[in-house]
């Protein structure tokens, strides 16, 4: 993960964008690699499902920049991870 980090950074210009489900993300969190994290909840009772995150692991401090809602009940936190 760090070196796909160091490889696409040395390649950009600007912020690396991840696109993905919680266990991409939580290779980039474990690593220390993520500034920002926005979660889009799409609320439907499916009976089961996907944990968010599947460890807790080391406590992370975050702080919300934003949030958003939308028509088909929908939201959107937006936090920084720094």
């Amino acid at each position: 993960v760090a070196e796909l980090v160091e490889r696409a950074r040395s390649m950009a210009s600007k912020n690396i964008w991840l696109v993905g489900g919680a266990s991409l993300a939580q290779s980039f969190l474990r690593e220390g690699l993520l500034d920002e994290l926005i979660i889009t909840v799409m609320p439907l009772t499916l009976g089961d499902g996907i944990a968010l995150f599947q460890k807790p692991g080391a406590k992370t401090r975050v702080k919300l920049l934003n949030m958003s809602t939308y028509d088909n009940s929908s939201y959107q936190v937006h936090y920084s991870l720094n």
